[in-house]
């Protein structure tokens, strides 16, 4: 392994003296610590190239990302827009159609952009009211500061010159402007705070966008975040404002003055409301774990959130989202790990169930002008179906549907349930081939999050399918922290509870072992950023339980995780360590601060991407060095991917390479062997 100099660094925290010997790679700019980094890369090369079967693997893996891929139509007009990304596209492209019968044309061809630009990713795309034109914001190399452009539909010229670090749009309804979120303009601010300080601001066609009215903004913390949302017709923009996942302000602005009226503030709950032409449907958990649907008349704004009358009650499933048509809500439920769509009409009645798959993942497209929905549909082991929907009727058609690059027969996803402590019991996805014989010694990756009330879904598993055609075992834990159970199952799992989470983690590694599924020595555990701190946490805490662990992009530092880039917002959901109870607390779980140099270790595989924004690289340099100098260490690679960011949106070329890496890693750790 490479070399590592050790400089120790000595630190009095809230009466505490932490130890730190690789404090210098924090500074990832450096020559120095640039060269260490080349350095690990060719390391982790070479233990490819000599223990892998990489190129194998390769090869399995290009079989199902190398496949189409098509998103949901947003509908504007007479025009349907949509993204596709054919089977032999390095990057999606967004295609306008004229009606559903009408001829298709590219807009926007991101593989011809990055011949100019390196390599884009598409943020945020929102045409306007007429379908005219359209906005769209792109940013570069991962960094996640994106640029929003304006196009004309007709010409597909942009028509004005770029905004900088621009978030979300809502279009007024004559396609002269719109809303939009905005950050600091890069060079203008450090780096750290370039995805903070958002505004709201109206932006007139025609106009410098240096000149333009700020909304909303002014004096406001630095971490909000800002989230717009209205319907063609609505006399009000619906503005939430959150500095956390559990809650969040909800603010109307008026279409015609941009006035800025409060309408809930200070609540302990969360809303997201969409207004229409003749009232406005919220979505909230205030009174409601799982969740409410209410609809307010703008006659009754005066009174607040209290004048507004359910339409859809609480239930036993939560509720995630909902879309409208011209006469129906349709409304999201997550069952377990699995999707189901209901219908009502707008005063909660005439309630109907969407064929849907009985474990599954499914989204809308609707619009209010009529009763046409789109809806899209996959399972762990099929990839996606687009059907088109009449609202009234719920009778469908098939308009498109990606070829599936194996036979879902031949494979099996199912529950199994895990009791965790305190008799709280927990789904979690598994997919394997049917052939598979319970042995206890199934090479088997498990995956989870378990933060800021992300549920996991049964979404289709693409390049994992690799891992199961070769015999393996995925599965997908759902734990606290995450959103499936509700708003309790969210903070059940942060703050004072985050141990909670890892315990259940811990707890379905256990009960797959329970279950005859995989023992000790061929169980694998991967999750990225919340999910490579749950990862790399489980791993030092129960070492014994794993043979290998992949943390991508982690946060692993969790004495310093505050100070660094935007992970100020997320105190919220693991504690301030400025306050000496919170870092007292956190100091027991914070992976870094918890390796023994005489303790034995799984393999660990740690990832960073050179442009990522959100969660510092030296989590994973730091976490590398401290586990490669251990007094016997384990197997210990790093990987810093150049060129992309924190959420892992790359081409499809690169994303072969990074789970190649990942399973032909996990395929040399577990023992799952494939032919040449």
């Amino acid at each position: 392994m490479p070399i590592t100099k050790s400089i120790i660094t000595t630190e009095k925290l809230h009466g505490h003296t932490l130890y730190d010997n690789y404090r210098w790679l924090e500074d990832i700019q450096s020559k120095e610590v640039t060269t260490w980094m080349d350095q690990q890369v060719k390391y982790t090369k070479i233990q490819h190239k000599t223990h892998t079967q990489y190129g194998t693997w390769k090869l399995r893996v290009k079989n199902y990302i190398q496949i189409d891929r098509i998103g949901l139509p947003v509908r504007r007009g007479d025009r349907r827009f949509f993204v596709r990304q054919r089977a032999d596209e390095d990057l999606p492209v967004l295609w306008v159609k004229d009606g559903d019968d009408g001829g298709e044309r590219k807009l926007l061809d991101l593989n011809e952009m990055r011949i100019k630009e390196g390599d884009p990713t598409l943020e945020f795309w929102s045409p306007s009211r007429t379908g005219s034109l359209l906005s769209y914001t792109i940013s570069v190399g991962g960094a996640e500061i994106p640029s929003l452009h304006i196009m004309d539909i007709e010409s597909g010229k942009d028509i004005e010159p770029a905004i900088p670090n621009v978030g979300m749009v809502s279009w007024n309804d004559d396609d002269t402007g719109f809303y939009y979120t905005r950050g600091p303009k890069p060079g203008t601010v450090p780096d750290n705070d370039l995805r903070m300080s958002t505004k709201l601001y109206f932006h007139q066609l025609g106009d410098i966008y240096t000149k333009d009215i700020m909304v909303f903004g002014k004096d406001r913390p630095a971490d909000d975040m800002l989230w717009i949302t209205r319907a063609k017709g609505a006399p009000y923009v619906a503005l939430a404002v959150r500095q956390e996942w559990s809650r969040n302000d909800l603010y109307l602005i008026d279409v015609h003055t941009h006035a800025v009226r409060p309408f809930v503030t200070g609540v302990d709950a969360a809303f997201d409301a969409l207004p229409t032409e003749k009232g406005m449907v919220i979505w909230t958990n205030h009174n409601a774990n799982n969740a409410k649907l209410l609809l307010i008349d703008y006659g009754d704004i005066d009174n607040g959130i209290e004048a507004a009358r359910v339409i859809v009650p609480e239930g036993d499933m939560a509720i995630q989202q909902f879309w409208l048509s011209k006469s129906r809500v349709f409304v999201g439920y997550t069952k377990d790990i699995s999707d189901e769509i209901y219908s009502y009409d707008y005063d909660g009645g005439d309630q109907a169930k969407l064929p849907t798959p009985s474990l599954g993942v499914v989204g809308l497209s609707a619009n209010l002008e009529d009763d046409i929905v789109y809806m899209s549909s996959q399972t762990p082991i099929s990839p996606t179906v687009i059907y088109r929907l009449d609202a009234i009727s719920l009778l469908s058609k098939e308009v498109e549907r990606v070829a599936s690059p194996h036979n879902p027969n031949d494979y099996v996803a199912y529950i199994e349930w895990t009791i965790a402590g305190g008799g709280t019991r927990m789904p979690m996805l598994i997919a394997h081939k049917k052939s598979l014989k319970r042995n206890g010694k199934a090479p088997t990756l498990l995956y989870g999050y378990g933060g800021f009330a992300t549920s996991e879904d049964a979404t289709y598993l693409g390049a994992n399918m690799a891992w199961l055609e070769a015999g393996g075992v995925f599965v997908d834990a759902v734990i606290r922290g995450g959103g499936e159970y509700g708003k309790k199952w969210h903070r059940g799992g942060i703050l004072d509870h985050k141990q909670t989470s890892f315990d259940d983690f811990i707890a379905h590694g256990e009960n797959l072992i329970k279950l005859n599924i995989t023992d000790s020595e061929h169980l694998g555990i991967y999750g990225g950023s919340n999910g490579g701190l749950l990862v790399g946490t489980v791993a030092v805490q129960r070492p014994d339980l794993y043979r290998a662990v992949m943390s991508q992009v982690p946060l692993l530092d969790m004495a310093h995780f505050h100070k660094l880039l935007i992970a100020s917002r997320w105190i919220n959901e693991y504690g301030d360590p400025e306050k000496k109870q919170d870092f007292e607390r956190i100091l027991t779980w914070s992976p870094y601060h918890n390796v023994k140099d005489d303790g034995k270790y799984p393999a660990f595989y740690l990832t960073t991407a050179e442009h990522d924004t959100r969660v510092h690289p030296m989590h994973a340099l730091k976490m590398t060095a401290k586990l490669q100098n251990i007094t016997k260490p384990s197997t210990v690679l790093l990987w810093v991917e150049r060129g992309t960011g924190h959420t892992g949106a790359m081409p499809k070329t690169k994303s072969i390479d990074a789970i190649t890496r990942r399973l032909s890693f996990f395929g040399w750790q577990l023992g799952l062997n494939i032919a040449e």
